[in-house]
């Protein structure tokens, strides 16, 4: 019974152990998403949702997710609500060691290495925070854009700056000197659009119609 007894009591402390140690990881997991978005914070856009304001990249994420679950539903697209909302939140996370690249108002130098520095960016995440492999596979999938949900955030991402612009009222794309064309041109080749499916078509087709008509005075040459 001695012998039974001491078994039993190895096997509770090995359990006990691993279960110490799967504790101690997801701690760790936190900490590092913890530590990982309060840096994130700190990356500002171009543009904001209001006056004298330059969003972060965190507030951007974050209305892009709202945005995507909500035009999942709308436009029935019957997309993974899960998969949006994650592919969302983690789209521009390699910008907290690449930064933000003005879309329309950076060098054509820095457009040009945005792909190497953000590559660079993804490898330093996954060296600095090896617990958080969910959120880095993420990261590379919406970068592939092979899925449909990867295609309609990448839409979305693109799309919501010019509201902003237009509501707010500030004249960023006439002093980049964004013409109404260029911008389109710009939109469908961030898209892939000629390669897109019928119903992502029509969201572009949508933006692309008001940036016409409605949106047309926010723009160079207009």
């Amino acid at each position: 019974y001695q012998s039974i007894f001491h078994n039993c009591i190895i096997q509770l402390s090995i359990c006990t152990l691993i279960c110490y140690i799967r504790f101690m990881n997801k701690k760790t997991s936190f900490l590092q998403a913890l530590e990982l978005t309060r840096e994130f914070t700190t990356i500002k856009r171009s543009v904001g949702y209001r006056k004298h304001h330059r969003e972060n990249d965190a507030e951007h994420s974050y209305q892009v997710a709202i945005s995507c679950w909500v035009l999942n539903h709308d436009r029935k697209l019957g997309l993974s609500d899960e998969k949006i909302l994650k592919m969302a939140l983690v789209h521009d996370l390699v910008e907290v060691y690449a930064g933000d690249v003005d879309a329309h108002g950076a060098s054509k130098k820095k457009h040009l290495n945005k792909k190497e520095q953000e590559q660079k960016a993804l490898k330093k995440i996954q060296t600095k925070f090896p617990e958080l492999t969910e959120l880095t596979n993420m990261i590379t999938e919406y970068d592939k854009k092979d899925s449909k949900e990867s295609k309609f955030v990448s839409i979305v991402d693109k799309i919501t700056p010019v509201h902003h612009v237009y509501h707010v009222g500030t004249t960023y794309y006439k002093d980049n000197k964004v013409t109404t064309e260029s911008w389109i041109e710009w939109l469908h080749k961030k898209t892939d659009y000629q390669n897109l499916p019928k119903d992502l078509k029509e969201i572009v087709d949508e933006i692309t119609t008001r940036i016409q008509t409605e949106y047309k005075s926010l723009f160079y040459n207009s």
